[in-house]
């Protein structure tokens, strides 16, 4: 659990090092709009770091079956507050 936890925080703070540049940098992406959106996936980034080391506090020190359903939660919990499904139409929609 120690090392998933572990290899999902030095993941995190690789995209959050990639949204820092990304947001003070505008010129770097294609659509320099895009640059406000990264900034705000920093914050995203900041909660995914401090979610993984709670649970893997939890699951060392108390329950590692409460920290395996806060690991599952965190992901599921990107996938709906994301807007990557409603800006991004299915392939089935395309074509419509």
């Amino acid at each position: 659990m120690l090392l998933y936890a572990a290899v999902t925080i030095f993941g995190t703070a690789t995209w959050a090092l990639l949204f820092h540049e990304l947001a003070s940098r505008p010129h770097l992406p294609v659509n320099s709009e895009h640059a406000a959106g990264f900034a705000t996936d920093r914050l995203g980034t900041l909660i995914g770091f401090i979610g993984t080391a709670v649970a893997a506090a939890i699951g060392f020190y108390w329950s590692p079956i409460a920290a395996t359903a806060l690991f599952f939660a965190l992901p599921v919990f990107f996938a709906i507050g994301s807007e990557g499904f409603e800006r991004h139409p299915s392939p089935s929609r395309v074509g419509s």
